[in-house]
């Protein structure tokens, strides 16, 4: 049987999205889409997908999805801007569709709540899933793996020290609303460290002690964060009493820079991830380096692309079955990320060539050797 899906908004998501399914099989097909811009001026993408005229839907921003998108659709996809995730959320689920949302529900702690209650009310927690694609990075699943044996070896872990940094792209260039106080911010843009130390590395309390925002790249936005530096206070199982979780973010730098290092208490771990892009262009999928005073090992994880489970999870759920994420882990993962936005949205960023520089020094630094 073939499952039809619905993608509300275009772009790199579903691009990639289109790009797993392809080699995949044919088991769900891209059958319709929803976007901005008209049919003529994303002609070639939407033939590429193998979407016709009158299976795609132009749409004024904010409006809501049309009635007869959803007609024949099994499953939605929804990788809008963030702040149309809420209302075309429930759109789709009213309409008794699974449902994928593209990393959030909604993008403030109040309306996310009203999703939450919303999706429970209808029993519809096996229907509904969000797309958190570091938590399905090949690297991240094996090191999940690994984990109750590590703290076995090494003790339990005493600190987690993320730097986050991608390089100037145009194609942040022209997201500018990914900035925006309404669509989450550099906050939600980059969820991805703090859904890490969540979900697999097992946080049960993930609790904010300090944060500072950054104006690293005006190009982007002039007004608003595109870097932060966030310290949390680490509670779990594998976690040493008082561990700390310190993690630097920012977009539009010269190069990019992704490690996560772990500090247990007899070795250190880093997880070195690669983009997601190119993952699909070399079948790479980062290094996980494990330092001990007894020895030194590189791990190179294989496995599917961030976006196969994903899908996986689309099928399960038009199947009958559970998302990898329940709504309770989803809850807990955001939790730590609402407490951040909260606090980004009360202080003022950073903007001398100083302060930025540091952070960026002590960023590097702090994952090297």
């Amino acid at each position: 049987m073939v499952y039809n899906l619905g993608a509300s908004g275009l772009g790199h998501w579903v691009r990639r999205l289109q790009a797993t399914l392809d080699d995949k099989g044919r088991e769900i097909v891209l059958y319709k889409a929803v976007g901005t811009r008209s049919y003529a001026e994303r002609k070639d993408e939407l033939v590429r997908y193998g979407i016709p005229n009158e299976r795609y839907y132009p749409l004024e921003p904010g409006s809501p999805l049309p009635d007869d998108f959803f007609k024949d659709l099994d499953i939605v996809y929804v990788a809008s801007p963030n702040k149309f995730h809420k209302d075309q959320t429930l759109q789709a689920l009213e309409r008794d569709k699974v449902t994928v949302t593209e990393k959030t529900l909604a993008t403030s702690r109040m309306d996310f709540e009203d999703v939450v209650t919303k999706i429970r009310m209808k029993k519809a927690e096996s229907k509904v899933t969000i797309g958190l694609h570091y938590i399905s990075k090949a690297l991240t699943k094996e090191f999940g793996r690994m984990l109750p044996d590590l703290v076995k070896k090494y003790g339990l872990i005493t600190r987690v020290s993320g730097t986050f940094f991608e390089e100037t792209r145009d194609e942040d260039a022209k997201r500018t609303w990914l900035f925006k106080p309404e669509n989450g911010g550099i906050a939600m843009d980059w969820i991805h460290p703090i859904s890490i130390v969540s979900y697999t590395m097992g946080a049960t309390r993930m609790t904010l002690k300090q944060a500072r925002s950054y104006l690293v790249q005006p190009l982007y936005d002039e007004v608003y964060p595109t870097g932060f530096h966030v310290t949390y206070e680490l509670v779990g199982e594998f976690f040493a009493e008082s561990s700390l979780a310190d993690i630097r973010v920012s977009k539009g730098l010269e190069v990019a820079h992704k490690k996560l290092r772990v500090i247990f208490q007899r070795a250190t771990v880093d997880l070195n991830y690669i983009s997601t892009d190119e993952e699909f262009d070399t079948g790479l999928r980062g290094e996980i380096v494990i330092s001990s005073s007894e020895d030194k090992r590189v791990i190179s994880p294989s496995g599917p692309l961030s976006y196969e489970p994903m899908i996986d999870d689309m099928l399960r759920m038009v199947k009958g079955g559970s998302p990898t994420l329940s709504l309770d882990d989803i809850v807990k993962i955001y939790d730590p990320e609402w407490q951040l936005q909260e606090e980004i949205n009360r202080i003022r960023p950073l903007r001398d060539k100083g302060s930025i520089n540091q952070f960026i020094k002590e960023g590097l630094s702090h994952h090297t050797g």
